[in-house]
């Protein structure tokens, strides 16, 4: 719709985000969800309810998301930390096209992350694995705690 008419977000601001927001529609809207349907990374601790579970030998599944519909785990979600130089990077690029001023190049750049790698002379931190390993190691200990860490996930 923007492309064919550039001013319809000025006319019609109510059907533009409505239009935008079609794309979303499918995602969950809530925490539990997000962490159910894996779209986001989360930290799992065992509850009091879990424990008390425990004890009385009760527990009957390893599934994560049965055990947080149970009350046994609670799921926190991680807090994404964006890796600033990279981000920054891509800011100031499509700022520089945003405000008018164009390359002169006769080819436009193409910058990877092996070239910022290069120019900090050190390799740059996989925030993915960082995040799905921290996820793991939750869901491990919260395992551990209902006392389901003798068994393979």
């Amino acid at each position: 719709m923007r492309a064919k008419n550039p001013n319809w977000i000025k006319q019609d601001y109510a059907a533009c985000q409505k239009e935008y927001a079609q794309c979303f529609a499918a995602f969950p809207k809530t925490l539990p969800a997000l962490l159910e349907k894996k779209l986001v990374y989360g930290r799992f601790t065992a509850t009091s309810k879990g424990l008390a579970a425990k004890a009385s030998k009760t527990i009957q599944t390893r599934d994560l998301n049965e055990l947080i519909r149970l009350g046994y785990v609670h799921g926190d979600g991680l807090r994404y930390e964006d890796f600033l130089p990279v981000s920054a990077a891509g800011i100031f690029a499509s700022n520089l096209g945003q405000y008018g001023t164009k390359s002169t190049a006769a080819a436009k750049s193409v910058y990877t992350g092996e070239m910022l790698e290069e120019i900090l002379g050190r390799k740059i931190i996989d925030s993915d694995a960082i995040y799905r390993s921290q996820q793991e190691e939750s869901i491990r200990q919260a395992h551990e705690q209902l006392g389901l860490a003798c068994q393979n996930p």
